[in-house]
């Protein structure tokens, strides 16, 4: 009988209808027994510290007498996630040389002198010239920069620079069965 029309159904229409009502009706007692089980605290705490941890087997384990009824239909399903991930770029970086002759030296201080007011050029100018045989101050872009290039003061190279951001990716694949 249909329940909105009032209308008799055909036979078959019933029998498929008493099927699909007797197959959730064992998928639901399968999933009640589970839930039950899954009730007291510290085994609803080790499901959700397995879900956590990602750890498919303790997962099943507590999975392990759950045995619901398949229809048949299973599909391969993925999810996209978003993950922090270490990233390393590369950026110029332009370093006061340190190997100055006494002339280049003093063109570095006249430089210095020359842009000090426009921009932020190095604060201590001096201790920039000690670093005779390391690794050179690094120079910001801008107009000193520029000058400082254009007399041969400084090299620049790429350099990799650490970071971190977020990156979409596909979590591992499951298979979902009804």
């Amino acid at each position: 009988m249909n329940v909105q029309t009032g209308a008799a159904r055909p036979a078959a229409a019933e029998l498929a209808l008493d099927q699909a009502a007797a197959d959730f009706a064992e998928r639901a007692g399968a999933l009640a027994d589970l839930f039950a089980r899954w009730r007291r605290p510290a085994l609803a705490r080790t499901v959700i510290a397995s879900l956590l941890a990602d750890d498919g087997d303790t997962f099943r384990e507590l999975l392990r007498d759950f045995d619901p009824p398949v229809l048949g239909k299973c599909w391969w399903v993925r999810e996209v996630v978003e993950k922090v991930v270490a990233s390393t770029q590369m950026r110029t970086v332009c370093r006061l040389r340190t190997d100055l002759t006494p002339g280049e030296r003093l063109l570095y201080l006249r430089l210095v002198q020359r842009f000090r007011d426009r921009t932020a050029v190095l604060a201590e100018a001096s201790s920039a010239l000690d670093a005779r045989g390391g690794v050179g101050a690094e120079i910001a872009p801008g107009d000193f920069l520029e000058a400082l290039r254009a007399e041969g003061l400084v090299i620049c190279t790429e350099e990799p620079v650490e970071g971190a951001g977020l990156q979409q990716v596909l979590a591992r694949p499951a298979l979902l069965c009804v």
